[in-house]
């Protein structure tokens, strides 16, 4: 982590005060949403793009002038969902670097961009939240240049509004979009420049060095909170119905309710993987609870390719993905994971030849060690299942254990109890919550992380 000097060192470097806020900076070893997607659409090819490195540039103010806590929570306002369990994120972007070139993909900031989705709240807010942080792209701009020097880049690409604008499918007021992307032309020394199929201004590194406000290592570390002292546990349900068991919907419908009751009687959030074809009957209960939301593939059917792609069609904001059985199929690549926007994938230990969460590729791999299926196929019974669960939290530092639906007859009735003993033996965490974590622990200004290969 890194943090901004005080007001007069941007003063003295030609900003004005009422574009600075204290800030600190967040550069994390993972793709920004959608930067796959705009490289390729930028003609970059598949194999540069491979050996490439991504990063992601998160500005977090310090002072939040007293904007009230559910605003910064709503998930409507922060739609991209990269505050990685830290508040007062006011603005990301992406970074490709190739070679000793780097290129953003995009800068963005949900809470002035997405305020309107805030409702009475963000309207109420509105005034505030762009006098303090109106100007959020020139501190942003200056955290990016600062990334850039500290990566020994030569020529930072910016791309123009206009190549921004030509990926924009809905209709939407050019004017921010040129302050945020061609508004750097007044302050930098920089030109116009084609690379491929693409617009960018072009900012070599080397003449704008004393424009550049450098950045100071943060007195501590980036901030371990997200590390519990026991056991870390991760509560997954798989949401599937009868599509791979025989057993009616209604009795997997009473199963879930009854699951997110108990869970809010207790004030526990879990994660909830749901295949897609279920979901508009699933998302609103399961997100009015707080818990975590996965993808367990579009319609549960292996042998049909475009589970990735299907899925994200049906909702744009979930962060994380699950396959059917655990099965890592073809096109479960980490390429594609990123190119879809899926930040974390949960499959078996097994399957990934390791237990413990990993970060791979800008992807946090999330093992599961146990789950319910031996209970619905008899080879154990509940008192066996539970010390199988048992003695992996007096041995492990992670374990993440599933509860499918369809099967919930087996444990159902002892469900209330094994939350009470989980939040006992450990800390409960979503999905979300680990790949945050997981995150977090990376974005000490470590290297870029490289495109992952196929």
């Amino acid at each position: 982590m890194r943090q901004a000097p005080p007001v007069e060192a941007f003063v003295r470097s030609g900003f004005h005060r009422r574009d600075y806020f204290p800030h600190d900076v967040v550069v994390l070893a993972k793709q920004y949403p959608d930067t796959f997607l705009q490289l390729e659409r930028r003609g970059v090819p598949r194999h540069a793009i491979l050996d490439g490195m991504c990063s992601q540039v998160n500005v977090y103010a310090r002072d939040l002038d007293g904007l009230p806590a559910e605003l910064l929570a709503d998930r409507a306002v922060n739609w991209h969902q990269q505050q990685l369990g830290r508040p007062g994120l006011i603005a990301a972007a992406g970074l490709f670097q190739d070679g000793n070139r780097a290129f953003v993909t995009l800068m963005q900031s949900d809470l002035c961009q997405q305020l309107f989705r805030g409702g009475a709240l963000g309207r109420a807010c509105k005034t505030r939240v762009e006098s303090r942080f109106g100007r959020w792209y020139k501190m942003l701009m200056n955290a990016i240049l600062d990334v850039a020097l500290e990566h020994d880049v030569d020529t930072l690409y910016v791309p123009t509004s206009r190549q921004i604008l030509s990926g924009v499918r809905k209709a939407v007021r050019p004017d921010l979009f040129v302050r945020v992307y061609d508004g750097l032309a007044r302050r930098y020394l920089c030109g116009p420049t084609r690379v491929g199929d693409a617009e960018y201004w072009g900012i070599p590194l080397a003449p704008n060095r004393d424009r550049v406000v450098r950045l100071t290592p943060a007195a501590g570390r980036v901030a371990q909170s997200a590390i519990p002292a026991g056991p870390t546990i991760c509560v997954f349900h798989d949401v599937e119905e009868d599509v791979h068991a025989p057993v009616s919907r209604a009795e997997c419908r009473d199963a879930l309710r009854w699951m997110l009751d108990m869970e809010v009687e207790r004030s526990i959030r879990v994660t909830y993987n749901v295949v897609g074809t279920l979901w508009p009957g699933v998302r609103d209960a399961v997100a009015a609870g707080g818990h975590g939301l996965g993808f367990h593939s579009y319609n549960h059917c292996l042998e049909e390719d475009g589970q990735l792609g299907r899925a994200r069609a049906v909702d744009l904001q979930v962060r994380g993905y699950r396959p059917p059985q655990s099965i890592l199929t073809a096109e479960l690549d980490d390429y594609a994971l990123s190119y879809h926007n899926f930040e974390w994938l949960m499959s078996s230990a097994r399957v990934f030849g390791f237990a413990d969460v990993r970060l791979e590729n800008g992807i946090v791999k999330i093992p599961v060690h146990l789950d319910d299926y031996a209970l619905h196929t008899g080879e154990v019974d509940y008192s066996d299942w539970l010390e199988r669960l048992r003695a992996l939290l007096t041995r492990r530092r992670f374990v993440a254990v599933g509860l499918h639906d369809c099967y919930a007859r087996h444990w159902i009735d002892r469900y209330g109890a094994l939350l009470d003993e989980l939040r006992r033996s450990g800390e409960l965490r979503t999905a979300d919550e680990i790949a945050d974590a997981t995150f977090t622990r990376s974005a000490a200004m470590h290297p870029p992380v490289a495109a992952p290969s196929r």
